[in-house]
């Protein structure tokens, strides 16, 4: 046996959040002193009845005894009598490829024992995974990406008449795959990045859950490097600005595009969703005070408490668009119904972001804007115009909520070329 001992192991030293323990294969080489523990629900099974398996695996056992009752059971019956015969057959298999290894290491092991490389679906359903990991957090839009970022790869392997898998993700794949999007079907290197930073997340997983090994890795140095996506800043000027903001739209629906485009403009890019959630307890005496959706969602820092000072426009705006006042939890805009699930919200928010952009770009092309504008410019107005009327970095960094000044960096378009003048003739001023 290689020195190798095989057994089923409860492992007692943390419960799971059921209050269960998880139950694991235990791999100990006698010679190197050395354990590992694998755990059951990544062993794949072929039973008939592999759906009353992994309900008890994912579950666990609540005590030794009851996994003894199990693996040791005389004449077990129904469910026992599967799960023994699961955990016989897979302390068999784990035998027999550890007595075939001279010399015994781990990572061999693994790689025999877990490695299911063969099977084409397994990045598909990696994805699947993901996917549905982010819609029961209500992660809608996240989801979405990674779903885009499937289909898309999945489009260029069909290209190549190759199932999509793991294996086929090589650097020379990733080369193809983005000179196909940014040369044939003429997508940016913002959706490259962000569709391939998807793939990278999935790979990271797949490797931490001994799905691949760590060699089939194709991204870092001396492999392929994601594109970092567009360096075009979505910024106005002021003189389009101008026109947008003074100019008569031709449509009902383009001037309340018109109108909830410069609320976002004016809330220092205030987007949609935050709109769709504002309630009335946020609108102050003279401010709104609110928390972004995106920072209370992330975990990642103590969400930071938005000021925005009403001014004349916004102050009107409310005053045009807001629902009928009720308690203070209602919300300000009929955008998105309280009693609708997070699924259903997400949509009607996405659906009427599409509305004002497919409406705010008929009105600026008519008065003479022909950037291809969005709500996503707002934001990025707002901040070149504070820009060049000299607001400090830390000033910019605070009114976005940035937690780091280079991310306000990269939405500066840079200073207007009348601005630059007007600083250079300062400087001839002795």
């Amino acid at each position: 046996m290689n020195n190798i001992s095989i057994s089923i192991f409860l492992d007692g030293r943390r419960k799971k959040a059921n209050g269960y323990f998880p139950v694991k294969l235990r791999v100990y080489d006698s010679k190197i002193k050395k354990t590992r523990l694998y755990p059951f629900s990544k062993i794949k099974t072929d039973s008939i009845d592999k759906s009353i398996i992994l309900e008890t695996v994912n579950t666990g056992f609540k005590s030794q005894k009851a996994l003894d009752d199990v693996v040791y059971a005389d004449r077990p019956k129904k469910d026992k009598k599967i799960l023994k015969t699961f955990f016989t057959e897979t302390e068999i298999k784990a035998s027999r490829i550890a007595e075939k290894l001279i010399p015994f290491t781990f990572d061999e092991f693994e790689k025999k024992m877990f490695d299911n490389r063969i099977k084409t679906d397994g990045l598909s359903q990696c994805y699947k995974d993901t996917i549905d990991g982010f819609e029961r957090k209500k992660s809608y839009s996240t989801a979405s990406n990674y779903r885009l970022s499937r289909n898309s790869l999945l489009r260029y392997a069909t290209e190549l008449k190759k199932p999509l898998c793991f294996e086929i993700i090589t650097v020379q794949f990733l080369d193809g795959y983005e000179s196909f999007m940014l040369e044939d079907l003429e997508r940016s290197e913002t959706t490259v990045s962000m569709y391939l930073r998807a793939l990278r997340a999935i790979f990271n997983k797949a490797i931490r859950d001994r799905l691949i090994l760590p060699e089939q890795y194709p991204f870092g140095k001396g492999k392929y490097t994601i594109p970092t996506g567009d360096k075009v800043i979505k910024a106005l000027t002021k003189k389009q600005l101008s026109l947008l903001l003074n100019g008569i739209p031709q449509t009902t629906e383009q001037q309340k595009a018109k109108d909830f485009w410069f609320f976002s403009f004016y809330a220092q890019g205030m987007n949609i969703k935050d709109m769709a959630l504002l309630q009335f307890q946020h609108i102050k005496e003279d401010s709104i005070q609110y928390y972004r959706a995106k920072t209370k969602t992330t975990g990642k820092r103590k969400p930071r408490l938005i000021y925005i000072t009403i001014n004349n426009y916004i102050a009107d705006f409310i005053k045009e668009y807001q629902s009928i006042n009720g308690s203070s939890t209602d919300l300000v805009f009929p955008i998105i119904s309280k009693s609708s699930d997070a699924k259903l919200q997400h949509n009607r928010i996405k659906n009427f972001t599409k509305f004002i952009n497919q409406n705010f770009l008929k009105y600026a092309k008519a008065v003479g804007v022909n950037e291809k504008v969005s709500t996503y410019w707002a934001r990025h107005s707002f901040t070149n115009t504070l820009a060049n009327n000299g607001a400090s970095i830390e000033f910019m960094s605070e009114a976005l909520n940035h937690s780091d000044i280079k991310t306000t960096q990269n939405y500066i378009a840079g200073f207007e070329e009348s601005r630059k003048k007007e600083m250079m003739q300062e400087l001839m001023k002795f």
